[in-house]
């Protein structure tokens, strides 16, 4: 249903309810300006109702917006079950004595109000939940609601001559005035909820701005893991009549003006059943304040120093949240610790285990560790046994000591330890045992110390912070990547992927296998089929089987998850398979894509200059086809068997050859296509729709933003990063850009960190080509993910896709790069890196093996180096265009590699 007006009187959704039996209301999105008249058990769900209001990103809400003199919603029948979640209530249009939820003398009703967000209550009289009356059994869930902008009582106020029963959870209490809850006769829980920000501004016949005033008789609340900060008054007001049980346990009272907790002076004297143990007090005006005779116990809790509470008389050397007389704080907190360490892990798999220690730390004034005893419990994504369980010998060097775990038959274990007879027991911090935790479920797993008892030598207690652990448990693998594609280019494949599950997605691993010539390495090329011992790979099943076949290599093991594609640079010429893994934070591998990945490296008909090759199909390659043409393999004076690329599997000039051992006509038609339409750097038809980037670290200060694939419309790019203090950078153009037919700028805006512009000058100029863009040299060692947007030729943005290459800085093993730009003219850069300083010797060589000119001789320090050649020989002359080898000897180490002079 929706807000387009009601048919027959009323408002839409009461016209809905009226409508069903025991049912389910769906409100869509849109304002009902009407109240809810509740007679019957009915469940309204609004568009955010799996959304929390506190954590998650809310759509478009429903919004109940009564007028005038309305509740929002009227409880007139007993015995009614009623859940409202994810709709949005506003009461700007009611007058000062309307509520969002108003019960009227029914008994046995169960409300639920989950997920929704209540605003804009004004001067509501003893809360925006009023309930009243003598309800009997009376149940009421508020879970995980937003309260915020309202004026008194913003939260849920109980006036009932019957018990209630509440369940209050995960509800997050916002800049509102007066108290959130104001609760009396009252039994049940109120847990992880947040009061924060109360106002000074309150109505002023109200005097408290607490989060939670507890008044009345028969209460029996337990109170865990609650925030209280900066209120007004106090985080708790226990008020005038109060009486029952209330615990306090876990809860952060933090600057809270009046005191995190106030007992006013109308309470009856006994205290007894009365405990705030195990609580966070810190910057309160007052951490308790009693005014009865009665004691209230405060133990264990943390007052903001180990030196415990201030109290003039009893503790004057305390610099903690004061306390006032009748408070029973001893012993206070920060006397010792136990923590189960490390205090979050995972994600792990279901193959994987986590190992925590459960430490003891204590303080200055905590005396000596006599015997422990502790309980460990863990929710379903764990499981652990007697086995796992490890004692440390934290006791050992003692005299006799005992350690047993008990196991509780309900999951959990009891561990129990003491030093037996006479010692000086422990005064240092040390682990205590270790627990090896097992998954057994998705999610966040939590390890908890339900019991932690410490004894000290004369079996008195020692006062202590518990705190537990989490392990995120993820055991699902990501799906497969979808719509896995290669494409051929000059000494690269490029390969490009979807993922339909992005988000679980952290890194992909990029493997390779080789049509070979029976041994797993050596290539086919360029009889593939023709050849008598050749093999194609044998595609893996799983990740399981790619490990444990030699014919298959990483390639790349750790692409960042935003991927969408890879340029795999690989030289040798061959047909080359591939398959993507997607891989989660856990390391869990998602399967396999399909097979029949494959592309060549090379193009179809690049023949010419013969062994070197050029990356271009044109008119020395047909020449070379026009000498082999018409001949087989029977002729082999004048078959070339490197001109039999067709047929191809699918007739396209980027297909896969079907070698016939004949040059002819399927052949031409290959030749045909390529022919002025491929190169080293550049594709058929413009290139890919938006820029494919890599950024890649050259040295330790040195950068390069690389264009891996030509773009069919890239004009100009714009990076940017924040620096650390301190540093600087210069940008240049790379040697893509300066190689443009047109002029390119290339410039960083001073002051404002890396800001560097890139574009094309002129109308209608857009980057023809791959390669470098730009080169960012900085003034120190930094390592960033620069933000890119990217302009087409009409001045339209660009989708931009980049990834990140990162080299260390200091290598673990000697490593030749293939020189860069290449081909090149004049000048070339040649890289190398060093594990430790060594001689090394550079030289370059013509192909028939003379030498050219010597680059490098002598010692050189470990890490990256370049070197420069600038097509210059020995003498200073200028070499001719074609292919030559540089040779590098570094210790026990040399490469030998080719690079192309194109004049």
């Amino acid at each position: 249903m929706d807000d387009a007006g009601a048919q027959s009187g009323g408002g839409r959704i009461q016209e809905a309810i009226d409508l069903v039996g025991s049912s389910t209301v769906n409100v869509a999105a849109g304002t009902y300006n009407e109240g809810l008249s509740i007679v019957k058990n009915v469940t309204i769900l609004g568009p955010n109702a799996a959304l929390s209001p506190n954590t998650a990103t809310q759509v478009a809400p429903a919004v109940l917006a009564p007028l005038g003199n309305t509740h929002a919603i009227e409880g007139l029948a007993a015995n009614v079950l009623l859940t409202v979640k994810g709709m949005d209530f506003d009461l700007a249009g009611t007058n000062n004595d309307y509520r969002f939820a108003n019960l009227i003398n029914q008994a046995g009703n169960t409300w639920t109000f989950e997920h929704n967000v209540f605003a804009n209550a004004r001067e509501c009289i003893n809360g925006n939940w009023y309930l009243t009356g003598a309800l009997g059994d009376f149940h009421f869930n508020l879970l995980d609601n937003l309260f915020t902008g309202n004026i008194v009582s913003n939260g849920i106020a109980v006036w009932g001559s019957s018990v209630s029963y509440i369940d209050i959870r995960d509800n997050v209490f916002r800049d509102n005035q007066a108290w959130a809850l104001n609760l009396n006769n009252v039994h049940g829980s109120i847990a992880s909820n947040l009061f924060t920000d109360t106002s000074v501004d309150g109505p002023e016949w109200y005097d408290d701005q607490s989060g939670m005033i507890i008044a009345s008789a028969n209460n029996n609340l337990a109170l865990t893991g609650n925030t209280f900060s900066n209120m007004a008054t106090s985080g708790i007001n226990i008020y005038d009549g109060f009486d029952g049980v209330l615990t306090g346990t876990g809860n952060s009272f933090i600057n809270c003006a009046t005191a995190g907790v106030r007992v006013r002076p109308g309470v009856p004297s006994d205290l007894s059943d009365v405990a705030f143990n195990g609580n966070t007090f810190t910057g309160n005006t007052e951490g308790v304040q009693n005014t009865t005779a009665s004691v209230l116990n405060a133990l264990n809790n943390w007052w903001g120093s180990a030196s415990g509470p201030f109290h003039a008389t009893t503790n004057p050397g305390g610099t903690g949240d004061p306390v006032t007389d009748n408070v029973n704080y001893r012993p206070w907190t920060g006397m010792a610790a136990v923590s189960a360490l490390p205090a979050a892990s995972g994600p792990i798999n279901c193959g994987q285990t986590v190992t925590l220690n459960f430490r003891y730390v204590p303080d200055a004034l905590t005396p000596a560790l006599r015997g422990f005893t502790v309980t460990v419990d863990c929710s379903d994504q764990l499981t652990f046994g007697a086995a796992d369980i490890v004692d440390l010998g934290v006791f050992d060097a003692f005299d006799d000591d005992y350690f047993f775990a008990l196991n509780n038959g309900n999951g959990t274990f009891t561990i129990d330890s003491a030093i037996l007879g006479g010692s000086t027991g422990l005064m240092a911090a040390a682990d205590l045992f270790r627990i090896t935790f097992h998954p057994a479920g998705d999610g966040v797993g939590t390890v908890t110390l339900p019991t932690v008892v410490l004894r000290d030598l004369d079996n008195g207690d020692i006062g202590c912070v518990v705190a537990g652990a989490t392990i995120t448990v993820d055991c699902t693998p990501p799906p497969a990547v979808t719509n896995l594609t290669t494409a051929p280019g000059h000494q690269k494949v490029t390969l490009a992927w979807t993922m339909p599950v992005a988000t679980d997605v952290h890194h992909y691993e990029v493997w390779r296998a080789l049509w070979h010539n029976g041994d797993n390495v050596t290539s086919a090329y360029p009889e593939y089929d023709d050849m008598a011992a050749d093999k194609e790979p044998t595609w893996p099943a799983t990740h399981a089987a790619v490990l444990t076949n030699p014919e298959w290599t990483l390639v790349n093991g750790a692409l960042p998850g935003t991927s969408v594609g890879y340029v795999d640079a690989h030289a040798p010429r061959g047909i080359y398979y591939y398959e993507v893994y997607a891989v989660d934070a856990a390391v869990n591998f998602g399967p396999g894509s399909s097979p029949d990945n494959r592309a060549t490296n090379y193009w179809l008909g690049d023949v010419d200059p013969a062994l070197a090759y050029d990356g271009d199909v044109d008119v020395p390659d047909i020449t070379r086809l026009g000498a082999s043409y018409g001949y087989g393999d029977a002729n082999p004076l004048y078959y070339n068997n490197h001109c039999d690329v067709g047929p191809t599997h699918n007739r396209s000039g980027r297909g896969i050859p079907l070698t016939d051992s004949t040059v002819g006509f399927e052949d031409l038609m290959i030749f045909a296509q390529n022919f002025g339409n491929v190169g080293p750097a550049r594709q058929p038809a413009g290139g890919t729709d938006s820029p494919q980037l890599v950024w890649q670290r050259v040295d330790a200060t040195t950068w390069s933003l690389l264009l891996a694939e030509p773009c069919a419309d890239l004009k100009g790019l714009h990076l940017t990063a924040s620096l650390p203090e301190g540093v600087t950078c210069s940008v240049a153009a790379g040697s893509l850009l300066e190689g443009q037919s047109t002029p390119g700028f290339a410039a960083n805006a001073p002051g404002n960190g890396l800001d560097a512009g890139v574009a094309l000058l002129g109308q209608d100029a857009t980057i023809v080509g791959a390669g470098e863009l730009l080169r960012v040299v900085f003034s120190g060692d930094v390592e960033l993910q620069p933000r890119v947007t990217a302009r087409d030729g009409a001045n339209g943005d660009l989708a931009v896709s980049m990834t990140t290459e990162i080299t260390p800085v200091t290598p673990l093993r000697f490593a030749a790069h293939q020189n860069f730009p290449n081909p090149f003219n004049p000048q070339t850069t040649i890289a190398f890196v060093l594990p430790e300083s060594r001689e090394v010797r550079l030289a370059v060589y013509s192909l028939d093996g003379s030498l050219v000119r010597v680059l490098v001789d002598g010692a050189q320090a470990a890490g990256p180096h370049t070197v420069v050649w600038d097509g210059l020989d020995s003498q200073g002359q200028g070499v001719a265009s074609g292919a030559y080898f540089y040779r590098i000897e570094a210790g026990p180490d040399s490469q030998v590699r080719k690079m192309l002079l194109m004049k």
